[in-house]
């Protein structure tokens, strides 16, 4: 094995040690840039380690995480793990439900209209929760957004 393949294991180890299944490519330039894909999540992390030049050890240097993107033309039931989430609705009306608040506290979802036309993308709570205040809200411009975040209780929009 490669002694950059060996680093990666060494940062990755503990990450399969909790039963994360972990993929990962090893890129062959100079700074050792890798991309990390968690097979139970759309989101990537990237990071990269370097080696000062004479020593054996390296150093984890920067991470950084990529977000999952959604584009859907349908009622859709926001998942754990989705980031941005494009709503067409040049056809049709269409619900995002939210998950619930509990289940996901501190997550961000940033949801953007990008059609034109009458149809609305409504954006609703689910379990009684709220947002901000109210069961759902809506968007009704081409190329509005709406990013909500979860406390744990309720959404709030920010």
């Amino acid at each position: 094995m490669a002694q950059r393949e060996q680093v990666f294991h060494q940062f990755l180890r503990p990450l399969k040690g909790i039963g994360l299944p972990v993929n990962y490519n090893v890129n062959s330039t100079p700074s050792y840039e890798s991309e990390i894909a968690f097979d139970r999540t759309k989101s990537k992390f990237l990071f990269s380690i370097e080696q000062n030049e004479g020593q054996e050890d390296f150093k984890w240097v920067t991470i950084s995480r990529a977000h999952s993107i959604e584009k859907i033309t349908d009622d859709y039931m926001v998942d754990d793990d989705d980031y941005v989430i494009l709503a067409d609705a040049s056809t049709k009306e269409i619900y995002i439900s939210l998950p619930s608040a509990s289940s996901v506290k501190e997550n961000i979802y940033n949801i953007k209209r990008i059609s034109s036309g009458d149809n609305k993308v409504y954006i609703v709570a689910t379990n009684n929760e709220l947002i901000d205040g109210q069961s759902g809200v809506e968007i009704n411009t081409q190329y509005a957004t709406l990013t909500v975040i979860s406390d744990g209780l309720q959404w709030f929009i920010i």
